[in-house]
């Protein structure tokens, strides 16, 4: 059952541990392993949808499940090799949507957008340009 784990095949292992569980019910070392097995599949389905996601290019719902892989399982560690790159194409996008509701007149949806990149990229130098400008428009359209 360890071998299994070690290599990952978390659903082979799950199998010989749900037939051990059947002698031994209330084994605390394979109750362990049991639970083990599971959340390494569950992980492994967040990877695989993790990845889906990056090809179907939803950033925001990329980044929000790699936080869900545990941070102790191998694919946390494969998802976070591609994450430098999902974050700068998240930011993007989110920039690119607050220019253009900017562009737009809608201030306050841009502030907000730019906001959320700033949060994320405090340094981001558009993003702080943009709700200024939003800003200094609203504050002089307010004007008498």
């Amino acid at each position: 059952i360890d071998a299994l784990l070690r290599s990952r095949d978390s659903a082979a292992a799950l199998v010989l541990i749900d037939d051990a569980l059947a002698h031994f019910p209330n084994d605390p070392q394979l109750v362990a392993q049991r639970r083990r097995a599971e959340e390494e599949l569950r992980n492994r389905f967040r990877y695989q949808t993790f990845e889906q996601l990056l090809a179907k290019r939803n950033y925001a719902a990329a980044l929000a499940l790699f936080d869900e892989i545990s941070a102790d399982s191998p694919y946390r560690h494969r998802a976070a090799q591609e994450l430098p790159v999902l974050r700068a194409r998240y930011l993007a996008e989110l920039f690119e949507s607050a220019q253009a509701a900017a562009k737009l007149g809608q201030c306050t949806e841009a502030r907000q957008l730019a906001s959320r990149v700033q949060a994320l990229d405090p340094a981001h130098a558009g993003a702080r340009s943009l709700s200024e400008s939003c800003a200094a428009e609203s504050a002089a359209s307010q004007r008498p």
